[in-house]
């Protein structure tokens, strides 16, 4: 009985790593400028991308933008389910990004707009509201911080 309790243990340990081996097999790995370049490519997958925060919503840090490598390209990244905020101490840390890749459609992008565009703090424009207006974004599964 003993050793069916252990051989029973080994199994369930074997399934879980397996299961997260496949799952991490699943995320592509790219870089923002790729990924914008042909979006209808990545739309609905799981992505990881790696860049400089340059801004934390202070509004309840539901977004935050990271730069591409380009030094100009941003990229709007919003809260997942997992996560409840993104901490403004980010901004100026490389942070890699795992999750879903998401385009708007055109009633969503125009709803966007309209949205940013009636708020009273997006009077001025900022280096990243062009990302901020964009249809496009990831919705964050996980993210670290590499540099700080």
């Amino acid at each position: 009985m003993k050793k069916l309790v252990v051989l029973f243990g080994a199994l369930v340990l074997m399934l879980g790593c397996k299961q997260s081996e496949s799952k991490s097999e699943n995320i592509v790995a790219t870089t923002i400028e790729d990924m914008l370049s042909n979006p209808g490519e990545f739309e609905g997958k799981e992505v990881a991308v790696t860049g400089m925060v340059t801004h934390v919503c202070r509004h309840g840090g539901q977004k935050c933008f990271v730069l591409a490598e380009d030094g100009e390209t941003q990229l709007r990244i919003n809260v997942g389910q997992n996560i409840d905020e993104f901490d403004v101490a980010m901004e100026g840390s490389t942070v890699e990004f795992t999750g879903i890749f998401k385009i708007l459609d055109d009633t969503e992008t125009t709803e966007l707009q309209e949205d940013h565009e009636s708020k009273a703090h997006h009077e001025n424009p900022m280096a990243h509201s062009e990302a901020e207006k964009a249809s496009y974004f990831i919705e964050a599964a996980a993210y670290k911080e590499i540099t700080n």
